[in-house]
């Protein structure tokens, strides 16, 4: 049973973020980027922390950055500090893309609300936070 909930948890969350992916503009992890940028527009952000936000490697995040820069939805630049580090921020289109993607998910999760009844999804939720409780302490 508790298979069954984490097959169903995860294929909720990659629907997810297909339908908020802003139509064809982005792939999966092109819309989890911006959104994280814009997330953290305060923070200095490197591929590496992307990289682990997405779940792909390092070098495959460099070639998804590439993408995204040629598209004009984020830069890329070396810190003053050390010009060793690159750092990543959302352009003006990337910014506003991410936020028809996050606008995007906020209206599906609503609607999606709207139709579960409260107690469902407490019940769940409560679920969730146990298994994860239990997995943090493995």
């Amino acid at each position: 049973m508790l298979n069954e909930l984490l097959t169903e948890s995860r294929q909720l969350v990659t629907r997810l973020e297909e339908l908020a992916q802003a139509g064809d503009k982005l792939s999966r992890s092109g819309a989890k980027v911006l959104r994280y940028l814009a997330d953290h527009a305060d923070t200095v952000v490197t591929p590496t922390q992307l990289a682990r936000h997405c779940q792909i490697s390092t070098p495959a995040m460099t070639q998804l950055l590439s993408r995204l820069e040629q598209q004009a939805l984020v830069q890329r630049w070396h810190a003053k500090a050390d010009r060793r580090q690159v750092l990543v921020r959302l352009t003006r289109t990337g910014a506003s893309l991410a936020e028809q993607s996050n606008a995007t998910q906020k209206d599906l999760q609503q609607a999606l609300q709207g139709s579960i009844p409260e107690s469902d999804l407490h019940t769940t939720l409560t679920t969730l936070a146990r298994v994860n409780t239990l997995l943090q302490n493995v």
